[in-house]
């Protein structure tokens, strides 16, 4: 397998790991009187390593756009276009974390 495509690959991983987690993060956000507590009494507040898989995520993606960004051949534009998608994949995990901190 040549480099551009497993640099395609790690992107596709990477962009569905840090997809899924961020869902998951958002549908399991605390909502029990238990989990409240565990939080401090605010059922909002989940604190830093709450958002851990999201920031892992987000740094597998950067990742996977500066791997991406130093290819020589641009495959018709695709590649471009998943070093876009990918950096909009970073936007989205980015605003999932301001929304869980509302």
């Amino acid at each position: 397998m040549t480099r551009i495509k497993k640099s395609f690959v790690v992107v596709g991983m990477a962009a569905s790991l840090a997809v899924a987690f961020a869902v998951g993060t958002l549908v399991n956000a605390p909502s029990t009187t238990a989990q409240a507590q565990v939080n401090g009494g605010n059922p909002g507040h989940h604190g830093r390593e709450h958002h851990s898989v999201i920031r892992r995520g987000m740094h597998l993606l950067r990742r996977a756009v500066k791997v991406l960004s130093h290819g020589a051949h641009d495959f018709g534009g695709h590649r471009e276009q998943a070093v876009d998608l990918t950096k909009q994949a970073i936007g989205q995990l980015r605003a999932a974390m301001k929304f869980d901190h509302h």
